[in-house]
């Protein structure tokens, strides 16, 4: 006959995580000073022993809830089990017969309710505990009536040894005796696998065994001691300490039946099977190493690490298709951090919103400095995320043993912004900048110089740059010349210097007072070009306030000015008919303003000559009325195309068609228009030669 065989049930295994906080004095609770004819129930050990369920992570006092798991396992088991199969009722019944669960304490106060702290280089007096429950036979069917035959365990099979049992008063169904009455663990080792400290006073050889108790279903073996150390140089923290126990276990049985002696069984170590061994010998049996986890709260003199966190981005702004890298560190000073103490978490943000999961880990350090956590992170830029701000935050937490800086962000984040870079170019004709109105006909006489400045992107070959020469007062960067977008053999600037251009101002005439409004045809403030009076010829234009004109195409054998004494909102875009047989045909369009310039972001095309003493706007929103336009990447999308010309006190580009760098086109370009010196739109006025000969002086020696 098959004999009874039951190890400590995984199921209620206790893997301990407890919250303790050692102290120097110890707790009261002895349980060896129970009366042996105290009988002790559930209540009695949820009083004296603290119990955790596996893997809780922290201490939670837990009703122990054996007897009731026991009652309702058999009356699940009886409820199912097929009445034919006599087997499988005695292997379910036999193998819920016995619970045990070890755990580690303090010592004699297997409960763990005294949470004074400990003093670092003390010693912490421990023990090893085992308890085992015996579990209740109650033989009856799920709804607690007519209990059947085949739901009873008989005289003789499978001891499961406790009362009450149905029909007791039959001899086959009379309780059995024959029983586990002991149960005996050899200790291999007791040692520290996580956290700080070593273990001294090792229990190595001791016995951890108990005896049958006929007084309750409890049964208690006397603990064994051990000394945990806490490291005398450990900053005052809260630490988490794991410690593994290493041991074979042996248990005794009564034999029943018709056979006599003791049966001792455990699991062997050759085969993991359970098998009869010679009692006492452990070395044939399995050994299991358990692993508790608590934690516990130093006192010490040296303070604790004070941390911080930081981080870094290679490029704040950044287009595509460029890639830039985040990088994320730890700053500590003041003692050690030992692992498993700090945690880190970085996480990716767009816009402001998460992506995807964060990256975690624990860090620990043997010494001051800054340290990198997570490697480098790069962030490779698309066309797609133009626009979008990219961000990354390290954040840090759970310190048990150090404290985070006072004044330092926590969590730390960089972010870098995909931006596009458009860019400008100039074809037949110079760039310059520099000059100054007359707007007091002395030449500009006395007038400090404009030390203006020529700037806009170039990557390798792509970028902004001029057909002829460039030329400024102030700094040339990111513009080429020469055709040349990264060449610099037509590029004149005193800052850096290639030439000297600072003694002079240059001087540009007052174009709307030497062009005069007298003879012109006044208009109303809201025109067109395809339906500007007079016909073919030079014609002059007044409009004596501020105009809005909404495009329209100039018609052949018209040459137009357009003088507005005040701001000027292009609507539309201004074309020629450009079908002409002679220059004398040639359509051609001055406007020149007092005020500021709009051209709205819509508008792609202008044909003609634009001039203000104030400023050019190459990109204002659709009825915007303020004088500045906030640039996204979803505004002013539109490239704008120059056929002629731009002479202001300030030009604005902002157009963000494009960027540099990406096989893409420019967002503004200035074609300078050769018919302008065909066909002057100024006719006869006095200005007429003196925009030709300026635009002369404009262009490269090798004109």
């Amino acid at each position: 006959m098959r004999q009874p065989f039951r190890l400590p049930s995984n199921k209620y295994r206790l893997v301990l995580s407890l919250a303790l906080v050692f102290g120097a004095s110890i707790g009261a609770v002895v349980w060896h000073s129970q009366p042996v004819s105290a009988r002790r129930d559930a209540n009695w050990v949820n009083n004296h022993v603290e119990w955790t369920s596996p893997n809780a992570g922290s201490a939670k006092s837990q009703v122990v809830g054996w007897e009731n798991d026991c009652t309702d396992e058999f009356n699940q088991n009886r409820a199912s089990m097929p009445h034919n199969n006599d087997d499988q009722k005695r292997e379910v019944v036999n193998a819920s017969a016995y619970y045990q669960s070890v755990w580690l304490t303090r010592r004699n106060d297997p409960r763990n309710i005294n949470n004074t702290p400990v003093n670092a280089g003390s010693q912490v007096q421990m023990q090893i505990n085992d308890i085992a429950f015996l579990c209740a036979i109650v033989t009856m069917n799920a709804s607690g009536f007519g209990i059947a035959n085949d739901h009873k365990v008989t005289n003789g099979n499978y001891p499961n040894d406790r009362d009450p049992v149905p029909d007791s008063g039959a001899a086959q169904y009379k309780v059995n005796q024959a029983s586990r009455y002991e149960s005996n663990s050899r200790i291999y080792n007791v040692s520290v696998v996580g956290g700080p400290g070593t273990i001294t006073n090792k229990p190595i050889g001791q016995i951890l065994g108990y005896n049958r108790d006929p007084d309750s279903r409890y049964w208690l073996a006397p603990p064994i001691p051990f000394t945990y150390n806490p490291p005398s140089n450990l900053p005052q923290g809260t630490y988490k300490i794991t410690i593994q126990v290493d041991y074979a276990t042996i248990q005794t049985y009564h034999n029943y039946g018709n056979k006599s002696g003791d049966v001792n069984r455990c699991r062997l170590k050759s085969n993991g099977d359970g098998a009869n061994v010679p009692y006492n010998r452990f070395d044939l049996c399995e050994r299991r190493t358990d692993e508790y986890t608590f934690t516990f709260r130093i006192l010490s003199p040296i303070p604790p690490a004070s941390v911080f966190p930081s981080s870094t981005v290679d490029k704040p702004k950044m287009t595509y298709p460029d890639t830039a890298t985040f990088r994320h560190y730890v700053n500590v000073s003041g003692y050690t951090i030992l692992p498993g103490t700090v945690h880190w978490s970085i996480q990716r943000y767009r816009n402001g919103a998460a992506t995807g999961g964060a990256t975690t880990g624990d860090f620990n350090a043997t010494a001051n400095g800054q340290f990198g956590v997570g490697g480098s992170r790069p962030f490779n830029a698309t066309a797609a995320d133009a626009g979008d701000r990219i961000c990354e935050r390290l954040t840090l937490s759970g310190p048990f043993n150090v404290n985070l800086a006072a004044g330092r962000p926590n969590p730390s984040e960089v972010c870098t912004v995909v931006v596009t870079r458009p860019y400008l170019t100039a074809t037949n004709n110079d760039v310059w900048a520099g000059s100054r109105f007359d707007l007091s006909n002395n030449k500009c006489n006395g007038q400090a110089p404009r030390l203006s400045s020529i700037s806009s992107w170039v990557t390798g070959n792509e970028g902004a740059v001029g057909e002829y020469g460039v030329l400024a007062l102030g700094p040339v960067t990111d513009f080429g010349s020469a055709r040349q977008p990264n060449g610099q053999g037509l590029t004149f600037a005193n800052t850096p210097s290639r030439g000297n251009f600072g003694a002079p101002t240059r001087c540009l005439p007052d174009y709307y007072g030497q062009i005069g409004t007298g003879g012109a045809i006044t208009l109303g403030g809201t025109i067109n070009l395809s339906t500007l009076p007079g016909g073919a010829g030079k014609h002059k234009y007044l409009i004596n306030g501020n105009a809005v004109i909404t495009g329209g195409t100039l018609p052949n054998n018209m040459q137009a000015t357009i003088l507005v004494n005040g701001t000027v909102r292009i609507t539309g875009d201004l074309l020629y008919d450009n079908n002409y047989s002679s220059n004398t045909n040639i359509a051609s369009l001055g406007i020149v303003a007092r005020g500021n310039i709009y051209v709205q972001e819509n508008v792609q095309n202008l044909n003609g000559l634009l001039i203000t003493q104030n400023k050019i706007h190459t990109c204002v929103r659709t009825n915007q009325t303020s004088t500045y336009t906030p640039l996204t990447t979803n505004t002013c999308t539109n490239g704008l195309t120059v056929y002629g010309a731009f002479i202001a006190d300030q030009i604005y580009w902002q157009r963000t068609h494009g960027t540099v760098g990406a096989g893409q086109p420019y967002a503004e370009s200035v074609q300078f228009d050769p018919g302008l010196y065909l066909t002057s739109p100024f006719g006869n006025s006095n200005v007429s030669n003196s925009v030709k000969i300026e635009d002369t002086k404009e262009l490269p020696p090798i004109y």
